[in-house]
């Protein structure tokens, strides 16, 4: 299947690549050999470094959509640990054996006890059901976001069902 990036993804990389120039302007001396101007090297790295700094603090406040990214993905994350965490303590025992893996009975228990309908497939409707049941008090959650993207995450055939 691979990597499914959006395009502020590639925006953020393109951010990170261009803050690596002021390392290259530094190393080009070193590369070529030259005594002579790595001083001169490092004085534009830096000038460049603290211009690149000043417009990344500029861009920032005019362009928030990174910082409102970085709440989002942190705000998915808590989600995910925090279902994570209720399955676990719902479960029979424990999700992983003491090698690591899996331990499929357990999560297959789990399974079947979200599964209301009883149809070896959990719905958005059960997912809703787990999410709201979780009761996230600590952040303010759009609980149908919240399911559509745990759908996301889990549904790899995007029928709807996991």
């Amino acid at each position: 299947s691979g990597i499914s990036t959006d395009i502020w993804t590639s925006y953020a990389a393109r951010i990170m690549v261009i803050s690596v120039i002021p390392f290259v302007i530094v190393q080009l001396p070193q590369m070529l050999n030259s005594t002579s101007g790595r001083h001169l090297a490092v004085l534009i790295g830096l000038v460049i470094s603290v211009c690149l700094l000043i417009s990344y603090c500029l861009y920032q406040i005019f362009q928030p959509w990174i910082q409102k990214r970085k709440l989002e993905y942190i705000k998915h994350k808590h989600v995910i640990l925090g279902l994570l965490r209720h399955l676990k303590m719902r479960s029979l025992g424990k999700l992983l054996k003491d090698n690591g893996e899996p331990d499929t009975d357990v999560i297959r228990k789990l399974f079947a006890t979200i599964d209301e309908n009883k149809d070896g497939h959990l719905t958005h409707g059960e997912m809703t059901a787990l999410v709201v049941g979780i009761q996230f008090e600590e952040i303010d959650l759009d609980h149908d976001d919240a399911v559509t993207r745990i759908m996301a995450d889990f549904d790899t055939s995007r029928n709807q069902l996991i």
